[in-house]
């Protein structure tokens, strides 16, 4: 295949749509859990519990607006502090790769990890999230890559180490 390298720096704006994409799940189901309250206390409003059907209505609203307040306020402030506190962040990180092997090499160290310590990926259209724990990630930005081929044969090495 091509070239098996690539690098770049992760920006603060990269780090704030890591959080995003790691917690989408969650907010994903607290929508639904909030939709379906809602509609849970309009059908209790209906059929004669109203009182009790407009607290849960009001409720339903209440998350749903929690919910885009933490994702367009508090998590974005959150993720630039956090960015701000690691040091050495922004600089150049290269991430080597083979059938065998991702190596990351940057001013702050090193290492090699074979593809099995890739415990799942997550990605959308700017980012790929690896993780090596449930909370535990690597940020790596789309852009970094040189042409889709090089993107596509990379995360068929990681679904491969997670045994897709």
């Amino acid at each position: 295949m091509g070239l098996r390298m690539i690098t770049g720096g992760v920006s603060a704006d990269d780090y704030i749509e890591a959080y995003r994409l790691h917690r989408r799940s969650v907010a994903s189901a607290m929508t639904w859990i909030m939709g379906g309250a809602i509609l849970f206390g309009i059908a209790l409003t209906i059929f004669g519990k109203s009182v009790l059907g407009v607290i849960i209505v009001f409720g339903g609203i209440g998350g749903l607006i929690g919910e885009k307040i933490h994702a367009g306020l508090y998590l974005p402030n959150r993720a630039r502090k956090h960015y701000s506190q690691f040091k050495g962040i922004d600089t150049p990180i290269t991430y080597r790769w083979d059938s065998g092997k991702l190596s990351v090499q940057s001013e702050r160290g090193g290492g090699d990890r074979d593809w099995e310590t890739i415990h799942k990926l997550k990605e959308n259209d700017r980012l790929f999230l690896l993780y090596l724990t449930d909370v535990l990630f690597e940020i790596i930005p789309k852009a970094w890559f040189i042409s889709q081929e090089q993107m596509s044969e990379f995360r068929r090495y990681v679904l491969k180490s997670e045994g897709v």
